[in-house]
């Protein structure tokens, strides 16, 4: 039956997302990390969310270029790029890679996220909702779980996610190894 439910989510998923409860986008995000299909990932987040994305990775690739580094750009690109074709990139694109790059570093070191359970839900304001959840994880032959903060906001008549902690995590990384290396 769950693999049922997660067959239907994915077909969904591949044709669009639409959302009218906050919760679906949740559920939405779940089948995602958990089939390990990132192709729409950028289709369940904000826009202020996904502008942030762009900006930074232009930033952080215009930043290695003037120092004479390119690895920022092999790692996304698989090659050196202009820096137009870096900032006509979409930030979907940038958020594929992206999560490419955190399932390979998981999957190198025998990590999967098995499941995840919501434990609560805090509406703040009527556009603004917070979900508490149970995230399962395994580890080869050792399993553990994290409780995880999930923020979903409206925008226009869609709900959209913020980018969840590992997304803005690597970001952070990203943007402190930019601002370094110009230093």
């Amino acid at each position: 039956m769950q693999r049922i439910i997660i067959i239907l989510a994915s077909l969904s998923i591949s044709f669009g997302i639409s959302a009218d409860e906050p919760e679906e986008i949740l559920q939405q995000y779940f089948t995602i990390v958990t089939s390990q299909n990132f192709e729409n990932l950028g289709n369940l987040m904000d826009s202020e969310s996904m502008a942030g994305l762009q900006e930074l990775m232009v930033n952080a690739i215009r930043a290695q270029t003037r120092t004479g580094r390119s690895d920022l750009q092999k790692r996304i690109f698989g090659k050196k790029v202009t820096l137009n074709q870096v900032r006509k990139t979409s930030a979907d694109f940038y958020l594929h890679k992206l999560a490419e790059q955190i399932l390979y570093a998981a999957t190198s070191q025998n990590f999967v996220v098995k499941g995840q359970d919501v434990l609560g839900r805090i509406d703040e304001g009527a556009d603004t909702v917070h979900y508490l959840a149970r995230v399962s994880m395994s580890q080869g032959d050792k399993s553990a779980t994290a409780i995880r903060v999930y923020t979903i906001i409206r925008e226009g008549d869609a709900w959209k996610m913020k980018f969840p902690d590992a997304i803005s995590q690597l970001l952070q990384m990203i943007e402190a190894n930019a601002n370094r290396r110009t230093r």
